[in-house]
């Protein structure tokens, strides 16, 4: 059998109680044990209890500003994810051992990394395909680590997150 623990009108807990001589053990510190398990829907932890009746705790709408917090920070982590696999491809393709790589690559990518590590997917996706265009000796002092076939796998990642249109 399945007890909500109440405390000041509120579950505070719910146990699985098969022995009725523990009955009052498991109501010491609480207001009072109630049966659950026989309800439906089962009360659960949150809910409202004022000595007869359960309700349900009030469902909260996050505001827009709440929204839009979670949305940037999910697009900081998706963007901070991008930086970390780029990294190490680059570790794993030996970018370590050549100094001069890493310097360019850094240089090369410094304001790009800045728009992924803040969730400025859409600057970043507008500097990757200036990128795609570059024919510069910066760029190609970067190869192999940054080629267009890098640079389109890296923006597909993020127009998929972003539920834009693939660059091919």
């Amino acid at each position: 059998m399945i007890y909500a623990q109440i405390k000041n009108n509120m579950v505070q807990n719910t146990i699985v109680l098969e022995d009725l001589n523990l009955e009052s053990l498991f109501a010491k510190g609480f207001d009072s044990l109630v049966r659950v398990d026989n309800l439906t829907p089962q009360p659960g932890i949150g809910w409202g209890y004022n000595g007869t009746s359960f309700t349900a705790p009030a469902v909260s709408t996050p505001s827009p500003q709440q929204l839009a917090e979670q949305q940037i920070i999910n697009d900081i982590n998706f963007g901070q994810n991008l930086i970390t696999q780029f990294a190490a491809a680059n570790a794993v393709a030996g970018i370590s051992q050549s100094t001069g790589s890493t310097l360019a690559v850094l240089s090369y990518t410094a304001n790009l990394s800045q728009c992924l590590y803040t969730g400025s997917l859409l600057a970043a996706l507008t500097m990757m395909t200036e990128m795609l265009a570059d024919n510069s000796a910066a760029k190609t002092a970067c190869a192999p680590y940054i080629t267009n076939a890098v640079i389109i796998s890296y923006m597909n990642q993020i127009q998929t997150y972003m539920g834009l249109p693939l660059t091919s």
